[in-house]
């Protein structure tokens, strides 16, 4: 089943990518994972970096989404054409928004998207393939990180090429006023008004587990999350090695 299936009528677990090593990509296709996120806003990965990252895991069976540091132009049409199986767009604020990224990863007629070729097009030996598919086959997932775009969800989960909303939990927090303090009451009532949307229009829902925790997975998907990334590669480094100072406390 191909991954854009998969997101909309299953449970789906990825994770983030900040490191572009090698060892990082190697380590992390040893696990069950559906997907992986490979993080352009908050990491310090190039085009080259992602190129080789997207690379690596097209030889295994985990697909490959991006999050550009904006939705633009330049960087979503670079992404896809390093073969990206798709975007997460960050900050999305209204249906402008929305239209505009699909604008940018779509060929016309339904996108603006220039032509060229690159590893996507499989340096031009794939072109008429790739760009017959491309548009029925991207992936959106719009990242829902602000009380604004949550006001106006009932209009942004109209658009058919949504394939998931997924909660960006510090960034919503902030926009609330309540950074990281995911038990206060006014996230929490944003939540349910997310699930609430996003339900009735049979959106799936993803949540990025930002902590590494498996109890924390099955309580996500017991309240409906069905695309959930699942760490990053330097938490479940700092995770572990954090303890050391509980155990440097005890002595």
């Amino acid at each position: 089943m191909k991954l854009k299936s998969k997101i909309r009528t299953q449970n789906t677990l990825g994770t983030w990518i900040t490191i572009d090593h090698p060892v990082t990509y190697q380590a992390i296709a040893q696990y069950p994972f559906d997907w992986v996120l490979i993080d352009l806003e908050h990491s310090a990965i190039d085009f080259s970096g992602l190129h080789e990252a997207i690379s690596f895991f097209k030889n295994t069976n985990i697909g490959c989404l991006v999050r550009p540091p904006i939705v633009d132009n330049i960087y979503i049409k670079r992404i896809m054409d390093c073969g990206a199986d798709g975007i997460l767009a960050p900050n999305i604020k209204n249906i402008d928004d929305i239209n505009n990224a699909i604008s940018y990863m779509k060929y016309p007629p339904e996108g603006l998207r220039g032509a060229g070729l690159f590893s996507a097009q499989n340096f031009g030996n794939s072109f008429d393939t790739y760009y017959h598919n491309n548009n029925k086959e991207s992936i959106l997932v719009v990242q829902i990180e602000n009380c604004e775009a949550v006001q106006n969800l009932n209009e942004i989960v109209t658009c058919k090429d949504i394939d998931a909303v997924m909660v960006g939990p510090y960034d919503l927090t902030s926009s609330l006023g309540i950074a990281g303090e995911f038990e206060n009451p006014l996230y929490l009532n944003e939540l349910k008004k997310i699930k609430t949307i996003a339900t009735k229009y049979n959106i799936p829902i993803g949540m990025h587990i930002v902590e590494p925790d498996l109890e924390k997975i099955k309580i996500a998907r017991k309240e409906g999350y069905k695309f959930l990334g699942y760490g990053l590669d330097f938490k479940f480094i700092t995770s572990h090695l954090n303890k050391l100072k509980d155990l440097n406390n005890e002595e």
